[in-house]
């Protein structure tokens, strides 16, 4: 008996190994009383097909061969295997896939309905093997009586022919169960095109296909092309037999693919851009075909692109020139193996982060293809940044978009001056903004006024403490979003105490009456007056962000504190005054009206939560815990709160 098992030739992309993936199933064919197996394919459902003939890719030819269990005369298999020219019925064997040996690079990963599920990355051969369920013998011959005309069931109407006519045009096969006839008990039945018969014993089955009349073609809904992958669902009212593409809607495609069934959803690929029509064949021969869908291939990986950082919740773009699949974010450059889904040629994607550091961002598309991007996350905590006196203005450029608490304290006045006050708000500030950040330095004795604002006096006396405050956009005055008010300076007399710094109001010097009129604290919309004794001042009165200056006279009073208006410095005559304390200040809605004439903030810097609080009441500290006034120089500090 001649050989007739055919190798099979077709190309199935693996979407993981890249391996070639080739399905293959039995048809029985009939040669006078030889029964004989050819072979077709159909679509594995699990892996996506490529059409034949694609240069880019590795050909897989495997060539399948079948070993049955040689039986005795009573349907009992004997342990040893003849070739086969097809794939036994189940019903009387049982495939085993312990025995199956195939060469290096293929895998069969399934046997199922008659169906070999293969992965071949070279050609080569398989050797499969069936055991015999014992009881059924394959001694029997088959004679098939082919209808004619149909409805027509005279004997002289059929003709013997060696197997079922393929796909003829509008009609199709089923067994005449009256007319059809089987010696010593066996059964016959048609599966497909596939005629199958169950014998105890030696057989002789005369089979008789009636002709059945069908014009009624498959229906495709659910058509859609993503890139190169095609997905439909077919259904039929016989059965489904074949589909494939072909570039014109007349002309019928050069390669078809097997399926069956009644109704199936199905995707392939097909690597050859251009204009197509899909058909669909049905068992009768009758076929559909679709609009025209067009191909295109994806060439390029998807893409990470801009990851907006700057809050906690990480925002990146993905995109793909075909459709992307999936995205991970993940702590190492490993691709994942684990993805979240996502479509479409572009993506916005959110991902919280919970900790600082490097992150990388992979993302995958529908072809499998992958590209990652590393970013850094510096907004997933809060961040401290404190700033102590340098005598210089200090910058600070945001690396978070959000919530930032503003906290500043004021200096303290020279010779044993007023205590500085303190002030805190919240605001909401993007990335990249520039802050300018100064710190107050403590007044002195008999020198220049502390940084930031402190007012002068003479050698005797104390300089005025300066301010703290914090601008943004510009170093400006009129930038300064928060305000701590520096402590006036000491005069020279022990009665000529400094006034106390912040709040809405700076404090006026504690000057006892025999010093004379004191000077007074700056307030939210002037500078503070200056000392007086006996009608002579020798001061000046505070200004916008500075304190006033006291004159070098026969006892020195102490300058003025800066603040957001300055305190007025003290009288230097027979008797000196004690310097005013500067006032604090918070941009708020309620505030904003205080500003003078050129304010460079805008309402989108108001503060919340704020509060200027005077150097005479408890407050947070620079180093934890509290403080009543703050002693020495200035500080301040910016923290991000996520």
């Amino acid at each position: 008996m001649k050989n007739i098992f055919k190798n099979i030739k077709n190309y199935f992309k693996d979407n993981k190994t890249k391996s070639i993936t080739i399905l293959i199933i039995l048809i029985l064919t009939i040669v006078s009383s030889i029964t004989l197996i050819a072979y077709s394919f159909y679509q594995n459902k699990s892996r996506k097909l490529i059409i034949s003939g694609i240069a880019s890719l590795d050909s897989a030819d495997v060539s399948i061969k079948v070993y049955r269990e040689n039986k005795n005369e009573n349907g009992v298999g004997i342990n040893t295997y003849s070739l086969s020219y097809y794939v036994p019925s189940s019903a009387s064997y049982n495939y085993v896939s312990s025995k199956t040996v195939c060469g290096t690079g293929i895998t069969i990963t399934k046997y199922e309905n008659q169906k070999f599920y293969v992965d071949a990355t070279k050609k080569g051969k398989c050797k499969v093997y069936f055991d015999a369920i014992d009881g059924y013998i394959d001694d029997y011959e088959v004679n098939l009586f082919v209808q004619n005309e149909v409805g027509n069931t005279n004997d002289n109407n059929y003709n013997k022919m060696g197997q079922l006519p393929l796909y003829e045009t509008g009609y199709y096969y089923t067994i005449n169960t009256s007319k059809t006839s089987c010696t010593n008990g066996a059964t016959v039945s048609i599966e497909g095109r596939n005629i199958v018969v169950l014998a105890t014993k030696k057989s002789v089955c005369n089979v008789y296909a009636d002709k059945n009349s069908d014009s009624v073609g498959p229906t495709v809904s659910n058509l859609s092309v993503d890139g190169k992958a095609v997905t439909f669902t077919a259904s039929d009212n016989i059965g489904l037999a074949m589909y494939g593409l072909s570039s014109s809607n007349t002309i019928a495609p050069d390669d078809w693919y097997y399926f069956s069934g009644t109704s199936q959803s199905t995707t392939f690929e097909y690597a050859t851009e251009g204009t197509y029509y899909l058909w669909v064949k049905d068992t009768a021969g009758n076929n559909a075909i679709s609009e025209a869908i067009t191909i295109t291939l994806d060439a390029a990986a998807p893409t990470v692109g801009n990851i907006d950082a700057y809050t906690k919740n990480a925002v990146i773009a993905l995109s793909d020139d075909n459709n992307l699949a999936g995205y991970a974010v993940t702590t190492t450059s490993t691709t994942p193996t684990s993805w979240t889904a996502v479509s479409g040629k572009t993506a916005s994607v959110t991902y919280p982060t919970t900790a600082n550091g490097t992150y990388y961002v992979h993302v995958k598309d529908a072809a499998g293809k992958t590209s990652s991007k590393s970013f850094d996350m510096g907004c997933a905590a809060a961040t401290v940044t404190s700033f102590d006196y340098t005598g210089a203005v200090q910058n600070f450029t945001t690396v978070c978009r959000g919530k930032h608490t503003l906290s500043v304290w004021g200096a303290q006045g020279g010779n044993t001056g007023g205590k500085g006050g303190y002030s805190t708000g919240v605001v909401n500030l993007n990335e990249n903004m520039k802050l300018y950040i100064y710190v107050g330095g403590q007044g002195s004795k008999g020198s220049t006024g502390g940084f930031n604002g402190g007012g002068t006096t003479g050698s005797g006396g104390g300089t005025g403490g300066g301010a703290s405050d914090i601008r943004i956009g510009t170093d400006s005055l009129y930038a300064r979003v928060i305000v701590a008010g520096g402590g006036g300076g000491k005069g020279q007399d022990s009665c000529a105490a400094g006034g106390i710094g912040g709040g809405t109001t700076g404090g006026g010097s504690a000057s006892q009456s025999s010093c004379g009129t004191q000077a007074g604290g700056g307030t939210q919309t002037a500078g503070g007056a200056k000392g007086i004794y006996s009608g002579t001042s020798g001061a000046n009165t505070g200004t916008f962000g500075k304190g006033g200056n006291a004159s070098d006279g026969n006892y020195d009073g102490g300058g003025g504190g800066g603040g957001w208006f300055g305190g007025g410095a003290g009288a230097s005559a027979g008797w000196s005054n004690g310097g005013g304390g500067g006032s604090g200040y918070v941009y708020t809605s309620s505030t904003a009206s205080s500003y003078p004439s050129g304010c460079k903030l805008t309402s989108s810097y108001y503060l919340t939560n704020a509060s200027t609080t005077a150097g005479s009441s408890s407050f947070p500290s620079t180093t934890g815990g509290t403080e009543t006034g703050h002693s020495g120089n200035g500080y301040a500090r910016i923290v991000y709160n996520p």
